[in-house]
């Protein structure tokens, strides 16, 4: 109906506010109620915390897509957490909204874990908060101690880092074993890298142009070529195959090829080709345009279901020459959402085009794109 913008830099941290805003329509105009007053919204803001290096760790957000592998490797010198045993110790990570937990190590005071997380950097900011906790079984986790880290400020001299922590307790003090008098300890290795987006080719009008003469002499259907190589990441353990399908304008599949299953695994190699017959007027016009959908399927004994789908516009697979790509896998049920396995990485199809040799002639684009 209507919006505000507020400006939160004017507002004191740590002091409730009161204010009255007067709406704006979505074209920015002045919003009026039943009785042609204004119309206006309370709000009461409270800014919380107050952390003295917000502004400045504001400053190293990334604006450019990279992100941060954080490897928790080992721990020590853990305190005795219960009457009975010794210790059970798991990690909690968050930043930027993600967090991921390690596995328990039982019965250990010093222990390894050697297992990678992902976390996105590009607009975050603050720093890295490590929790670690003892796993109880029966009651509640309890916290043996805290550390955080201002992630950006680790990759001054480099794009790798490692460094060994020690962790506080809920008072601020240093956590130690009892009784060696160690302080406890835990060491976690940095990576920072970018992300490299390999995005399918978008047609330009030229080559659409030359591509649709072809097509209109030949008057025939042509063969696309997609071998399917592998995928990454899958968020589950399945029987998975791919399924390569050119959708009408209506929404239904007109030609359908499909891989095999490799066995159950959650990155598959398939490295098989499929031919899939395309219908020269799914290219040639605007209202029949066809669209290019590629299903990750898990084939259950119980019936198939349709975990991933990637979707393409099929003039931008013939008429852009061979592609090898790599492409996110989005989630069947919220196309907006790329998969993701337990540690953060995103699920990725590798696989290539491989139009017809006459339209790879027309668009002048006969040499691979992408990974290679």
């Amino acid at each position: 109906v209507g919006h505000v913008d507020v400006d939160l830099s004017k507002i004191k941290k740590e002091v409730p506010v009161t204010k009255t805003y007067e709406l704006l329509a979505p074209d920015r105009s002045p919003l009026f109620g039943y009785s042609k007053k204004r119309t206006t919204i309370t709000l009461v803001i409270h800014i919380h915390g107050g952390d003295a290096d917000a502004d400045s760790d504001a400053e190293h957000a990334d604006d450019e897509p990279c992100e941060v592998l954080v490897t928790a490797r080992k721990f020590g010198h853990f305190p005795k957490m219960d009457m009975l045993g010794s210790v059970d110790p798991y990690l909690i990570l968050e930043l930027g909204g993600k967090e991921f937990k390690t596995q328990v190590i039982k019965n250990s005071y010093d222990g390894k874990w050697d297992e990678t997380f992902r976390f996105p950097l590009q607009g975050v900011s603050g720093k890295l908060l490590v929790k670690a906790y003892d796993y109880d079984g029966v009651g509640k986790d309890e916290l043996i101690g805290t550390t955080a880290i201002k992630i950006h400020d680790l990759f001054k001299d480099g794009n790798e880092y490692s460094n060994t922590y020690h962790i506080k307790d809920k008072s601020k003090k240093e956590v130690e074993n009892k009784k060696t008098k160690l302080k406890s300890f835990i060491d976690l290795g940095f990576t920072k890298q970018k992300i490299v987006e390999i995005a399918p080719a978008v047609c330009d009008d030229a080559t659409r142009e030359r591509c649709c003469d072809i097509l209109k002499h030949r008057g025939s259907s042509c063969k696309l070529e997609t071998e399917i190589t592998s995928a990454d990441h899958i968020p589950h353990h399945g029987n998975y195959y791919v399924a390569v399908s050119v959708m009408r304008a209506d929404g239904k599949p007109d030609k359908t090829a499909k891989t095999k299953s490799p066995g159950n695994s959650n990155a598959p190699v398939w490295k098989e080709k499929l031919l899939v017959d395309c219908e020269p007027e799914f290219m040639l016009y605007a209202e029949s345009a066809a669209t290019l959908k590629i299903e990750l399927i898990d084939f259950r004994p119980y019936g198939e279901a349709v975990i991933g789908v990637i979707k393409l516009g099929l003039v931008d697979v013939m008429f852009c020459g061979v592609q090898d790509l790599e492409l996110p896998i989005t989630d069947v049920k919220h196309e907006t959402h790329i998969l993701e396995n337990s540690k953060g990485f995103q699920s990725k199809l590798k696989l290539t085009f491989r139009p017809p040799k006459f339209l790879l002639e027309a668009s002048g684009m006969g040499l691979s794109r992408g990974l290679n």
